[in-house]
């Protein structure tokens, strides 16, 4: 549109230059004939030398200015025309370019009030975003925190679950054990050709019978294995435990919650 309105303005120029320079060339042809006709009419007069040829001469030239100033008056009063329409037509593309440069500020204000809204709520949207950062991150710590204390409850749930097992377990199996107030070796000492003393077995105390302290007796010989058990069982039976009855337990449970 711009480049419209400059184009209707070199208009504008281009006609104004023509008719001033259309006039100038019309006043420049009016004085000369004026004078040609100035310089027959002394050229006549002279030839004649008469005073009723100088008046009439004289009567011609007056009638040729006359005519030729209605002429110039006639052409003056046209260009004048030409010049007001002229003008009509430039205060009317004048007013249209001063509403349209009026709509064209008025969009721009327009656009530039659009974009400062848009840079404010695209600066809430990232203040809002960085709180809702911030809040996220806080809560995955909280939901970090309270998943290991789960798990640590968990497998201290578990811990206790299994220590129950083996203390049931072992509560069971003590009837298979013997107790007594200290291990025994009886093997060993036959081994090492010792005399056997008096010794705890079974919670009876008496004299232990001699017997012959050869080594070909000893395959032949049943050794009560029960005398060399304490009622606590060792680490192999805990973990023989764990393979095998906890693992089942454990199994068990799966099934059932896998089924709830």
């Amino acid at each position: 549109m711009r480049f419209d309105i400059s184009l209707t303005m070199d208009e504008k120029f281009d006609d104004r230059a023509t008719l001033l320079s259309r006039i100038e060339l019309l006043e420049r042809g009016m004085f000369h004939k004026r004078d040609e006709q100035r310089n027959d009419i002394k050229h006549i007069c002279m030839q004649h030398a008469e005073p009723n040829y100088g008046a009439v001469a004289t009567k011609m030239q007056s009638q040729r200015e006359n005519v030729n100033l209605q002429e110039e008056l006639s052409e003056s009063y046209r260009i004048k025309n030409q010049l007001a329409d002229l003008h009509a037509t430039e205060l009317s593309k004048s007013s249209e370019a001063e509403k349209q440069i009026k709509f064209f500020q008025s969009s721009v204000a327009v656009a530039f009030s659009e974009r400062d809204n848009a840079i404010m709520e695209a600066e809430l949207a990232k203040e809002k975003e960085e709180h809702a950062s911030q809040q996220f991150g806080i809560l995955q710590q909280k939901c970090a925190y309270t998943y290991v204390s789960e798990l640590w409850r968990k497998k201290q749930s578990d811990i206790m679950r299994f220590m129950q097992r083996v203390r049931r377990w072992e509560y069971h199996q003590l009837p298979s054990f013997v107790q007594v107030t200290h291990p025994t070796q009886p093997d060993k000492a036959r081994r090492m050709c010792y005399k056997p003393k008096q010794v705890v077995v079974e919670k009876m105390t008496g004299p232990v019978p001699v017997v012959r302290m050869s080594i070909f007796h000893l395959e032949t010989e049943k050794v009560d294995l029960r005398c060399d058990r304490e009622w606590r069982p060792s680490r192999m039976v805990v973990y023989y435990f764990w393979l095998f009855q906890h693992g089942e337990c454990l199994e068990v449970e799966d099934e059932l919650q896998m089924n709830q």
